[in-house]
This record gives C-alpha cells, structure tokens and sequence, in this order.
C-alpha cells in the first residue's frame, strides 16, 4: 500500500494532511483514485539506434530525484521506479526504464519528460517487471542490456548485441563528458543562487561536474574555474587557484593516467585538494592505491558511511561502480569514511599534505545534508593556504 502512494505521489502529496494519520482515510484513498494510481504512460522508444549497455538499479525511493542526468553514469541504462529530475551541466545516462513515470511532477520543472528525452535523444522504456530486474541485478550484479523497438531488431539480435558491450573496466568516460572550454562558476546554492562573495580562485577539473557541486564550492569556498579534463598541470598553475577541485564522472578510473599525472605534481605543490566520486579514486590513484570494479556498485540514496574518527554516521547518496582498495593505501594516507553497507572505503585524507576526498555525493539532495561539511573544510583548507 505504501509503494503505491509512493508511486503516485503527486496524489499523495496533495492529500497527506488528510489522510497520513488515519488508515481508514488511505484506504478510502486508494480505492477513489486506483486508475490514476496504475495508470502507467506507454513505452516510450524515443531514439531509433539501438541503445547496448549495462544496467544498475537505483535505490532510495524519493531520494533518486537528481539520478538522471547524471555524467557519474554516460553509458548506463537506470532502472528505478520512483519520480526524479535533474541535475548536471550536458552528457548525461543513455537511456532509462521505469516502472509507473510521473510527468512533469517538480515544482522546478521547465519541461515534461517526453520533451526533455526527446530533446537529448534518450531512449525510455516503461512497464517492466522492475522488482524481478532488481533482483536479478542483486544476485548477479550489472548486466550487459540492450534496449531497442521491436520495429528495428528482434529478441535474438538485442540479446547478441547486449553481449557484445565490453563494459567499463578499462573505459575513460571522463575525457568524453568534460567541457570543451573553460568557464567561470560564481553562482551559490538554490533558492537565491547569489554570487559568492568570496575572492579565493579555486580550479576544478570536469570529469563530469554537477551544477550542485559548482554551487557548493562557490557558496563556501570561492570563485571556480572550471576546466577539462586533460588541462596540462603547467596551465593550471598560471591560474594561481588557492585550490584545486576534483569533480565526479563516470567510467573507469584508472585509464585516466592524464589525470593522475596532474594530481602528483599538484600533491608535490602542496596545494589543497578536494576529490569527489571519480575524483576520489583519482586522488586514491594519484597516491598509489589500486582501484576495483564492484559487482553492482553504490546506486541512489539512504547509504549510511560512518566517519572512522567520531564514528558519525551520516546518510548520503551514492553513484559508482567502481571503489578505492583500502589495502592498497600508502602509508601516508588514512581512512576517514567507510560504507556500513559493505564495508568498502568512502573516504580518504593525507596525513602530509592539504588532499582529502570523499566517494559519495556530498552535493546531492533532497534528503539529510550533513555530509556538506566536507565543503567547509576544503573551505579552511583553501583559507590557510591562501595565508602563505
């Protein structure tokens, strides 16, 4: 019963000072509005190619709101069945299914749904057991799929094309999501997105940068310049960042040997570092770790990480499918957060050097925003080198 107000929250929403303490009332509720609540929109095939490339599930219910889209995941097919909108700067999930989609649901929404896919050619697909795909994917982990109209290939054709995608072990995604020019980033967070005020110059390389993140270091720590991904170390420096930003994306870390190049000489500067998501296994890289892929990754939100000093647990959203060794950390380099899901490494700090990092998504929101104090410290990071 509470899946289906979930599914149908707009309704629910509308109702809730109604109905939320008295369950005679939902289930009045239910019965008066059960076509809309299972109605479902028709499959939508939006994009005549063929789209070939594994699948994830996203956890979290109304937490998944900003899963798409998302650079974090360019070749990736989401299969969730919750309302979302979005969020990042251009590339974004290739395609999406879905069980039940709510259109045009957010207050802030420009646009529906079928407009939006439509305008970035992104095939959808509704009306699919997604709790037996759930559970297939708990099991054995992201599978290889291939989404297609029944007018272009045939069972047999999709099944062999889904098996000819390699995956992304060994795949540099970053390189393909990152801007092509640089640009400057003053705005603050929603709902006044003020100019920062702050005058510290702070660099971030594009390895698929979210909007928020951009908002976030801008309201705390200062003025961003944002770059590709592939900017030369010596470029970087004639910006005199007082800080340097390593932004989320997707792919594999560890063909991106241009990034971790960069981020030696930057650790030898001694500059203050601040790694996200991909950026974290960057920075972890860069220091001498090892990376591995993950049988289905951390997907969606509602993941508790405790910090391994105060033991704090703070609930965060997560999107990766690949994970720092902590085996494999150098000595110099200490663990600060770990998932209470399965134990793998979320965050690092250097002992000798101003660099910290952290593997989910301190940015995301709607849900608990605790987790932004990672901002602030960059903050005092940057506010002390900046002394010197």
């Amino acid at each position: 019963m509470l899946e289906r107000i979930d599914n149908s929250y707009q309704y629910f929403i509308e109702d809730f000072q109604n109905i939320y303490q008295n369950p005679e009332k939902i289930n009045n509720f239910l019965n008066e509005n059960s076509d809309n609540i299972e109605k479902k929109i028709e499959n939508l095939f939006l994009r005549l190619d063929l789209d070939k490339n594994f699948c994830i599930y996203a956890n979290g219910g109304f937490g998944r709101k900003e899963m798409f889209p998302t650079s974090d995941i360019d070749i990736s097919i989401i299969e969730m069945s919750k309302p979302k909108s979005y969020e990042s700067l251009e590339k974004f999930v290739s395609s999406l299914w879905d069980e039940g989609y709510q259109i045009g649901h957010s207050v802030r929404s420009s646009e529906n749904l079928a407009d939006f896919l439509l305008k970035n050619e992104v095939m959808a697909i509704s009306d699919v057991d997604t709790r037996e795909i759930t559970s297939i994917l708990r099991e054995k982990g992201a599978q290889n799929c291939c989404i297609g109209a029944l007018s272009k290939i045939n069972e047999k054709e999709a099944i062999k094309k889904a098996k000819e995608f390699t995956g992304l072990k060994g795949l540099d995604l970053a390189e393909s999501v990152s801007t092509e020019s640089d640009f400057e980033w003053q705005e603050g967070t929603w709902p006044e997105y003020q100019n920062t005020k702050i005058d510290y110059p702070i660099v971030a390389y594009d390895y698929g940068i979210k909007k928020n993140i951009l908002r976030l270091l801008s309201e705390n720590v200062g003025k961003v310049h944002v770059v590709n991904a592939k900017t030369p170390f010596e470029e970087i420096v004639k910006l005199s960042p007082k800080g340097l930003f390593l932004s989320n994306g997707p792919g594999d870390p560890e063909p991106c040997d241009y990034a971790i190049k960069n981020i030696r000489k930057f650790l030898d500067q001694k500059i203050p570092i601040f790694g996200i998501c991909l950026g974290h296994q960057l920075l972890a890289l860069a220091a001498g770790a090892r990376t591995y892929k993950m049988k289905f990754g951390h997907h969606g939100a509602n993941h508790p990480v405790q910090d391994s000093h105060s033991k704090e647990v703070f609930i965060t959203s997560q999107n990766h499918g690949f994970a720092v060794d902590a085996d494999t950390l150098p000595k110099n380099v200490e663990i600060t957060h770990k998932s209470l899901f399965d134990g793998s490494l979320q965050g690092i700090e250097f002992t000798d050097k101003p660099a910290f990092s952290f593997q989910g998504h301190p940015e995301a929101s709607p849900g608990p925003q605790e987790i932004q104090i990672l901002f602030n410290k960059f903050r005092k990071m940057v506010e002390e080198y900046a002394k010197t």
